[in-house]
C-alpha cells in the first residue's frame, strides 16, 4: 500500500443490510455504493438480483454507513431508469441516505443486454443539477 493514498471500495450494496458487512465497509477510506433506482421493480429490471435481495432493506443499510459515495447509473432503451416517477424514488432513497457525494453516468462500452442505451452526458448533467437542487447533496457526472 502506498502511504497517503486512500483505499477505495466499490460494492454493488446488495449486502449492506449485514452490520458485519457494514463494520468492514465503514474501515475503507472511501466507500463507492451501486444505488442506480428507487424501487424492486426498476431493480428487477435493471440489476436482476439474486432471489431475496430487498431494496429497502438495501437502503436502510446504506443509510448507516457514513460518508458514503453513491454511484447510479442511468440508462435507456429495453430498461430506462429515467423516467419523473423513477428519478423521484431513486431521489427519495438519496434523502435517506444522506451521501456525501453521487457519482452519475451511463454506459461507457457494449453491453451483452440487448437493447441497453447510454444517456448523453447533457441528460446526465440534468440529473446531477436535480440532485444538487431536490437534496443539496455533492453530485458529479462521469462520462464522454
Amino acid at each position: 500500500m502506498a502511504p497517503g493514498v486512500p483505499i477505495a471500495l466499490l460494492s454493488n450494496s446488495s449486502l449492506s443490510m449485514d452490520e458485519r458487512i457494514r463494520t468492514a465497509i465503514s474501515s475503507v477510506e472511501l466507500r463507492i455504493m451501486k444505488l442506480d433506482v428507487g424501487n424492486q421493480e426498476m431493480l428487477a429490471a435493471l440489476n436482476g438480483p439474486s432471489q431475496g435481495i430487498d431494496l429497502e432493506r438495501i437502503i436502510s443499510g446504506l443509510a448507516q454507513i457514513p460518508d458514503t459515495i453513491i454511484q447510479a447509473l442511468f440508462v435507456k432503451g429495453s430498461v430506462d431508469n429515467r423516467s419523473d416517477a423513477e428519478l423521484r424514488d431513486w431521489l427519495s432513497a438519496l434523502s435517506r441516505i444522506r451521501p456525501m457525494e453521487i457519482q452519475i453516468y451511463s454506459l461507457d462500452r457494449p453491453v451483452p443486454e440487448k437493447g441497453l442505451k447510454a444517456v448523453d452526458m447533457k441528460e446526465l448533467e440534468s440529473i446531477s443539477e436535480l440532485v444538487k437542487t431536490e437534496l443539496h447533496l455533492k453530485a458529479r457526472t462521469y462520462g464522454r
